[in-house]
């Protein structure tokens, strides 16, 4: 059961910290990525000092998959993230999170080989249905151009997608590694190639600059340690402690979450379609968990 607490602890973070990322959206995707990416390493580092974590003999297969979902999941789909953010909102943003769920199982049934039951196919079902219902309101109730927010919806879908695909490659290793030294090592990696990139593209300086910003600091300083450090350690841990299948659907919970979060910090309206979605997501995830346990 630890897995499925911890990700649903990574929803309920991550939906906090979209919002507030959503709130504090005054600098290049770019910039935003590399500013709590930072700030994450410094948490992560100082947190494997304290607890003196040492790093695994680990084959070279497991240092791949680490490599290779960090610069996938964290340089280039957090970056296409924040663009699609830009663009659609964090209410928007929930609904195309709705293909995170789908997009893990894909993944975890061609690259792990899970088996998937009926019982949980109906879970999950429950969950995506239960997430769709609660947002689909915002559709209609939005005044961003149906330009924009096509072009936040393929950036967005791209985002999660490699996401999922990212955090899927990376289960074997995560699994034999300790979960902190592992999410730092993901995230070296990670940020390593976003800083290349970077340092290769036009406004390098301006870009790097955030890190001297004091408007970076105040806004974006929270939602980077809750995104960044609580969220991605509650992440790793339920991939690493569950089914990858069943840690996906559990996260799709972050867009119900969101929805509660928009309302409480950014005074967005719930409507019935928000209450009736959100129960029946959040009880499809009861499902998802208790059958898991059994």
């Amino acid at each position: 059961m630890l897995g499925e607490a911890l990700s649903i602890g990574s929803a309920l973070t991550w939906a906090l910290a979209v919002v507030l990322f959503k709130r504090g959206l005054q600098h290049s995707p770019e910039a935003t990525n590399l500013f709590k990416n930072v700030l994450a390493l410094v948490a992560l580092g100082v947190t494997v000092l304290v607890l003196d974590i040492r790093v695994p003999d680990r084959s070279m297969d497991h240092w791949v998959r680490l490599g290779v979902s960090g610069v996938i999941g964290i340089a280039v789909a957090d970056t296409l993230f924040f663009k699609s953010l830009e663009r659609v909102g964090a209410s928007f943003m929930g609904v195309i999170q709705c293909a995170y769920a789908p997009f893990v199982v894909l993944f975890s049934v061609i690259l792990l080989h899970e088996s998937l039951s009926l019982g949980f196919g109906l879970g999950a079902a429950g969950v995506v249905g239960g997430v769709l219902i609660a947002a689909s309101g915002e559709l209609s109730t939005t005044t961003t151009s149906r330009r924009t927010l096509f072009e936040g919806a393929v950036l967005g879908v791209f985002s999660v997608g490699l996401m999922g695909y990212a955090i899927v490659l990376a289960k074997p290793a995560l699994e034999a590694s300790h979960l902190v030294e592992a999410t730092l090592t993901r995230l070296v990696f990670g940020t390593a190639a976003l800083l290349l990139w970077i340092l290769i593209r036009p406004g390098t300086r301006k870009i790097v600059g955030v890190l001297r910003d004091p408007r970076a600091w105040r806004h974006l300083t929270a939602p980077s340690i809750v995104g960044a450090y609580f969220t991605m350690l509650l992440w790793i841990g339920g991939m690493k402690y569950t089914e990858a299948s069943v840690s996906g659907v559990l996260c799709q919970l972050s867009t119900v979450f969101t929805l509660g979060f928009g309302a409480l910090i950014l005074h967005e309206r719930l409507t019935v379609r928000h209450w009736v979605g959100g129960t029946l997501a959040m009880g499809s995830a009861l499902i998802v968990v208790w059958l898991q346990g059994a």
